[in-house]
């Protein structure tokens, strides 16, 4: 090998390392507790980093078609991993060293990735997910870099997610071509069904013979359309061969990196997904802008230009959305703030003052509350400025009640169990994450908080975030919480949700307020309380239970009217401090509560 062919080898080995490196920065999967590890492709470079992070007196093992340079602390053999005799060999080093499994078994790329074809990779893919199969001890690893040329490897997806607990498909920051996948907690089953680990079943490969057609969308079409994600789910790529398309390629928020994520849409995953959507909200605002402002150069005088309807009014500066919370987690015989669905599956939305407003936070371990801080739709319509720090995603508003309300220390438990919160939720994956995973073909509910403030407009932001929702996420949920949006925008979901879902099975909580009945109820013995909107036929049947036992707490089925609510619970309509959160008015503008869903849902503020 001359001294240029060294040169790229001992660079492509640096690459491999770093990737390596920027994988296990995220999953750690290589540390002190790792005590074995199989790398399926030594000649990657991956063999000498594993060395470097694993146990001391650890065991790595390489495997590979082609001679590897010596590594102080690892063996390297040279086989063909899809041989028995592979097998047999990895088997007598295990057995000399000591170990019945890996803790990690990995393959960072393929000994001849230049000539093998395509079937070849999948095939050899393939072997490789049956010998981690073999050899991994139970909760361990498998890490893999995915081979180009698949047209579809969700089956593969389907196959590993049967045989781990969590699989995950990544580029790491290190890469922008290449596509990983990390499996991890392997579940180590006593049997395997060996039709799932076929390599036909396993990749949807386009033959060289067959011209498949491909769905190619101008990046045009995508910018401008109202409905950018179901762009995205029948696109495989995004073009800028056409005129239309000529000032969005030229533009310089167009860099060399969207242009290559456009180009392949099929390997996008969660992070460019995320900087696709921004790049085409911060293109296409800064086009309307240069297109108004030529329009008013050409229309000068014209006065009707300066009258702009209310929903485009919105649209152009829709405020940041915060925490939704989600929970199937069940406590018995306490009160707590959260949310608890009691042994049925429900998908619970609630916005951040029913999440903040407390004295009282409970510890990380005794409830499981994840909590998403996200903008409302990826930046589709609005100002969206994606964080990843916890802090900016909380609502200033509720975290001026925290501070007014609460002890330092307080405030700082609460801060601590958000980014607790919200780390677990980007481990096992949030909205971005079911968004763009309903792109790939997966059945995720994508859920949408409906929260909006009256002080920004928060009344007619309602109905425009519905209108901008195409996608059903409001009609997969079973409950939605509008906040403190003003009665238009209540009224709007209650006709709304009503039309997607059937009033009993759609529960609506309209205001904090309403709650507040549910919290006294509770502290005086009676059961879990909530009030869910009923339709008005239902109404004077149910009222007709007398009133002293709709208010026990212990009837399955209840209803009150505001007014008698107000004259037994009195002094809670009277505090001061509702009222400065809430509208005065919110009492006298609704006209009933609903049925009482016993022991399904709590919901304690």
């Amino acid at each position: 090998m001359g001294k240029r062919g060294r040169d790229e080898s001992i660079q492509a080995k640096v690459r491999a390392a770093v990737t390596l490196n920027s994988l296990n920065s995220e999953f750690r999967f290589l540390g002190k507790d790792t005590k074995s590890v199989l790398d399926l492709c030594a000649g990657s470079g991956w063999m000498q980093l594993a060395v470097a992070r694993i146990s001391k007196g650890g065991f790595v093992l390489g495997v590979d078609l082609h001679p590897v340079t010596p590594i102080l602390g690892a063996i390297s053999i040279q086989e063909d991993i899809a041989t028995r005799e592979c097998r047999d060999t990895i088997e007598k080093h295990m057995t000399e060293n000591g170990f019945t499994g890996f803790d990690v078994v990995m393959r960072g790329g393929l000994s001849s990735d230049s000539c093998a074809t395509t079937w070849d990779q999948a095939s050899l893919l393939t072997k490789s997910i049956k010998l981690a199969t073999k050899f991994l001890s139970p909760d361990g690893t498998f890490v893999t870099k995915m081979f180009d040329g698949a047209e579809d490897y969700n089956p593969m997806l389907y196959c590993l997610e049967q045989l781990f607990c969590r699989v995950v498909v990544t580029k790491p920051t290190s890469t922008s071509t290449k596509t990983y996948i990390v499996a991890l907690n392997y579940k180590a089953p006593e049997k395997i069904n060996p039709r799932l680990l076929v390599t036909r079943n396993l990749f949807s490969i386009k033959e060289e013979e067959e011209e498949e057609e491909k769905v190619v969308v101008l990046a045009s079409d995508f910018v401008w359309s109202e409905t950018p994600l179901e762009v995205l789910e029948k696109a495989c790529s995004l073009s800028f061969a056409d005129d239309d398309c000529l000032s969005l390629k030229d533009h310089s928020l167009t860099t060399k990196r969207i242009k290559r994520i456009c180009k392949d849409l099929r390997v996008l995953n969660k992070r460019r997904f995320m900087h696709l959507m921004k790049w085409r909200l911060h293109v296409r605002e800064a086009l309307s802008h240069a297109q108004n402002a030529d329009a008013k150069d050409g229309n000068k005088g014209n006065d009707d230009d300066d009258e702009i309807p209310d929903e485009m009014e919105y649209s152009e500066d829709i405020p940041k959305m915060y925490f939704s919370a989600e929970t199937s987690t069940r406590i018995h015989g306490t009160t707590v703030m959260g949310v608890v669905v009691d042994d049925i599956d429900r998908g619970i939305l609630i916005g951040t003052d029913g999440l903040l407003t407390g004295s009282k936070f409970r510890k990380e371990g005794d409830i499981k509350l994840k909590v998403i801080g996200y903008d409302m739709l990826c930046g589709m319509a609005g100002d969206y400025k994606f964080t990843e720090k916890v802090h900016q995603h909380i609502d200033r508003e509720v975290w001026g009640k925290i501070n007014a309300n609460q002890s330092r220390p307080s405030v700082r438990k609460c801060a601590h169990m958000l980014k607790s919160f919200y780390s677990d939720m980007l481990a096992e994956g949030n909205e971005f994450d079911q968004m763009w995973l309903k792109i790939q073909g997966k059945k995720r509910h994508a859920f949408l908080t409906l929260a909006g403030y009256e002080d920004i407009g928060g009344d007619k932001l309602i109905p425009h975030l519905w209108s901008a929702t195409k996608l059903g996420a409001i009609r997969e949920s079973k409950c939605c919480y509008s906040g403190s949006g003003g009665s238009y925008a209540e009224v709007f979901l209650k006709e709304n949700i009503g039309k997607c879902n059937s009033v009993d099975n759609t529960i609506v909580i309209m205001q904090k307020a309403y709650l507040k009945a549910a919290r006294y109820d509770c502290k005086t013995g009676g059961n879990f309380t909530i009030f869910v909107i009923t339709p008005e036929e239902d109404l004077e049947a149910l009222r007709r239970t007398p009133l002293d036992q709709r208010m026990t707490g212990n009837i399955d089925e209840r209803v009150a009217t505001l007014s008698e609510l107000k004259e037994l619970y009195e002094d809670d309509f009277n505090d001061r401090s509702m009222e400065q959160t809430y509208a005065a008015d919110i009492w006298g503008k609704k006209e009933s509560l609903g049925r009482f869903i016993n022991s399904e849902l709590l919901l304690l503020m």
